[in-house]
């Protein structure tokens, strides 16, 4: 398996050597699948790279960022292969019983508690180097993504929203007063937006395989657009949403000239789904991630040498 990357290159001849770079790291969402981006985020750590100037996260890949951010190396790797793995997170029968599947309220609390997040760590960090991180959530009222920039005093907050997926989670979450759902509904891949806040590069973590493509008239998607029914814009966007994952594809695959879009991600399914606690299938995923995260590395490096861009 290797890393892999979708690039709109241009030639040397046509390359300003004084141009500003703006990179964007962009981490999918995904539950469980979330463990291979730690890998990757974890090898970043390892080998100290970071060329960044915006970080994108999407519902899990927005917990990810965060620990990252704060340089709590393999803190995602031991909420998610400690706290998430335990039962009471990840729980079918809660849910038949009018509960959450997914608990994000004893998660949060439990990893808080047991490998405590050091936010002001990670806002310190943004706010000396001006860095960005944006995290993605979906209004209920107009079936759109919202893009916040979170600080300290609103950060759990917001990142709950952005996991909030439909269904699996019932209960309710108002960011200014705004009902929101999962960042994955209305923009699952922002690569369209960071494109938006101009980044020229643009380095995606997959948490799918390179050439997995959403299908229409999914189950998830039916049951989301029964649960609103009556509110026909997230219900749309509900039913739309395979729609949505492939144009963010195919901006990923041909992006506008002169931008560069590189994405990490396994040539085949990985071994973990959203709701898997199997910790073989999580430790190997998370080796992937890993490996990938340090051959990506290895390559973009080459490629930024060859091509005597300025990072």
């Amino acid at each position: 398996m290797t890393t892999t990357a979708s690039s709109n290159h241009v030639s040397d001849s046509q390359v300003q050597p004084q141009k500003t770079k703006k990179i964007a790291l962009i981490v999918e969402g995904g539950g469980m699948r979330g463990i291979f981006s730690a890998g990757v985020l974890d090898s970043f750590y390892e080998l100290g790279f970071d060329p960044f100037h915006l970080y994108i996260g999407v519902s899990a890949g927005s917990l990810n960022l965060i620990s990252h951010l704060a340089g709590q190396y393999r803190r995602n790797y031991r909420v998610l292969m400690g706290c998430a793995t335990s039962g009471q997170f990840i729980n079918k029968w809660n849910f038949l019983r009018g509960g959450h599947y997914l608990n994000l309220d004893w998660l949060g609390n439990e990893s808080l508690a047991e490998h405590p997040l050091d936010e002001h760590k990670a806002f310190q960090f943004l706010e000396s180097t001006g860095k960005a991180f944006v995290v993605v959530s979906t209004s209920v009222e107009t079936g759109k993504p919202q893009y916040h920039r979170p600080n300290r005093h609103n950060i759990h907050g917001i990142l709950r929203g952005s996991c909030s997926i439909p269904i699996l989670y019932r209960t309710p979450v108002y960011i200014d007063r705004a009902h929101v759902v999962d960042g994955s509904v209305g923009d699952p891949i922002p690569v369209k937006e960071a494109y938006k806040l101009g980044a020229t590069d643009i380095i995606i973590i997959r948490s799918r395989e390179k050439n997995y493509r959403k299908q229409k008239n999914n189950l998830e998607a039916r049951l989301g657009a029964l649960l609103y029914r009556g509110l026909p814009a997230i219900k749309n966007t509900i039913m739309n949403q395979p729609q949505i994952y492939n144009e963010s594809l195919s901006f990923l695959e041909h992006p506008p000239h002169g931008i560069n879009i590189y994405q990490i991600a396994s040539e085949s399914c990985l071994a973990s789904g959203r709701t898997t606690t199997d910790t073989k299938a999580l430790k190997l995923d998370y080796s992937q991630g890993m490996k990938l995260g340090k051959k990506f590395i290895e390559v973009y490096r080459e490629t930024i040498i060859n091509n005597h861009l300025q990072i």
